[in-house]
């Protein structure tokens, strides 16, 4: 009966997410875009999300405190206070460096409260003996809205503009707030030290979530930038975040499957070896056919080792206070985007395209390095 029950809950949690992807994946990546467009040029963008993952360091920790004592479904809900304002400040007001940081900001505890309560309630509804199968669809359905957002939202500002594109997507926020108010919260205490947080064990951790965070800022953030640039288009570039999550979706329901009955050590060296080679291949592109077959691959591959790792952390989250273990996930993420912009910054000054394509080389050495884990994420 147990069973039952957290099934019913993990699939509110599916229906959630997949509005949530929506509405987020029709906007989150034409924001750098838009700032980019504007007088503020280059730079900002950058800064944007810069400020975003600074702003999500300092957050994390205190808002997941807050997160203990309303409850995690209350958090995911408390995270739309912040996500409408940061949308909604970008089209009301004249864009200007304080609107940015105000914006950056306002979506940096926004994504604090969604990344810790989501991963929370993820690792409390799932089930250890099938993790690996439901972590396929937790990654893989939202995905299919991932797949269909910035394609739709890239034709929504290219054909009618970035105020059409912001109503659509409060709208879609707004919906999947509903899945949420079908079942009770839960809760868990904040319990941690600081000595525990620099054990050998989350070190190792720590520096797992920092490659990660590179690859991600690369992946999600700059590459439909560089696409932007190239192409000079932003049907274009929402077409190529559309691509890569397409792809994710193909491996993602079948690899969580295989991920409780395979090898997870052979999965997670090979998926990010490949992985590797794919983001050194985004600085060769030149063209929007060679960025859309770059984009689908990459997405098909990721899925072969970011499934087994993410179910693996799902497993160690149980074993640990689970707030403790997201926020601590979350910051060195952060940590992560953040050097990576920072590089980005420094070289921008010198060339644009070669600060982004010197991004996407440092995107490929982090992954590479995610290989290192595999035993060691296996064995735990």
């Amino acid at each position: 009966m147990l069973e039952v029950f957290k099934e019913y809950e993990i699939s509110q949690i599916y229906a959630y997410e997949f509005l949530q992807k929506m509405a987020l994946g029709l906007i989150s990546i034409f924001i750098p875009i838009y700032i980019l467009q504007s007088s503020l040029g280059l730079s900002w963008a950058f800064n944007y999300l810069l400020v975003q993952s600074a702003a999500f360091v300092l957050a994390a920790f205190p808002i997941s405190y807050v997160i203990a004592r309303i409850g995690f479904k209350h958090s995911l809900v408390i995270s739309y206070f912040f996500y409408l304002p940061a949308i909604l400040s970008l089209r009301i007001f004249n864009l200007s460096p304080q609107v940015v940081v105000a914006a950056a900001g306002l979506m940096a505890f926004a994504k604090a409260f969604h990344w810790i309560a989501l991963h929370a309630e993820f690792a409390v509804d799932s089930q250890s003996k099938t993790r690996g199968k439901q972590t396929g669809r937790m990654l893989g359905l939202p995905r299919v809205a991932r797949a269909l957002a910035p394609a739709i939202g890239g034709a929504l500002m290219a054909y009618v503009g970035f105020g059409a594109l912001v109503g659509v997507s409060v709208f879609f926020l707004a919906v999947s707030a509903l899945p949420l108010m079908a079942s009770k919260d839960h809760r868990d205490p904040m319990d941690y030290s600081i000595r525990g947080l620099i054990e050998k064990k989350h070190a190792l951790l720590g520096s797992l979530f920092f490659l990660r965070g590179i690859g991600s800022a690369t992946g999600k953030y700059l590459f439909p930038i560089y696409i932007f640039y190239i192409a000079g288009g932003s049907l274009d570039a929402g077409i190529v975040g559309s691509l890569a999550s397409l792809g994710s979706v193909v491996f993602a329901v079948s690899v969580g499957r295989i991920t409780d009955r395979v090898d997870e050590k052979k999965l997670i060296i090979v998926g990010t070896v490949i992985s590797a080679a794919l983001f050194s291949a985004r600085a060769l592109v030149e063209t929007s056919l060679q960025a859309y077959l770059v984009s689908f691959t990459a997405g098909l591959i990721m899925m072969i080792y970011f499934i087994p790792v993410f179910s693996d952390l799902a497993d160690l989250a149980e074993k640990e206070d689970i707030l403790e273990f997201y926020a601590f996930r979350e910051v060195f993420l952060a940590l992560g985007r953040i050097a990576t912009l920072l590089l980005g910054i420094y070289l921008i000054k010198t060339s644009a395209l070669g600060a982004l394509r010197t991004t996407f080389h440092l995107a490929a050495a982090a992954t590479f390095l995610i290989a290192f884990y595999a035993g060691w994420l296996s064995r735990h």
